[in-house]
């Protein structure tokens, strides 16, 4: 995120986004990334005793004391400041509460 190289990345996730048109290509690869990466980090989230948070988005999960978390919105919000410490955090914290190695 931080050295601005992910555009490449959502391009090697979704091939297609070249064919967008280059006004709309950053948006379009920037919810191709935090899509993928937001699937991801949940089901990492989940490993360490986090719970879905409602049944409808599994990018929203809930800490062990409830309180919920907005995958997509945390990675988007990285993706555009190119800070990946929020999401850093995100991961240490959910390791140090893992009940699961």
């Amino acid at each position: 995120m931080a050295d601005g190289s992910w555009p490449d990345l959502a391009a090697g996730i979704e091939p297609g986004l070249r064919r967008v048109p280059a006004p709309e290509r950053r948006y379009a690869s920037r919810a191709v990334l935090a899509r993928a990466a937001g699937e991801t980090l949940a089901a990492v989230l989940r490993d360490s005793g986090w719970t879905y948070a409602g049944r409808w988005s599994s990018t929203v999960p809930a800490a062990p004391d409830g309180t919920a978390v907005d995958l997509r919105e945390m990675l988007v919000a990285a993706l555009d400041s190119g800070d990946p410490a929020p999401v850093r955090a995100l991961v240490r914290s959910a390791g140090k509460e893992g009940t699961k190695a």
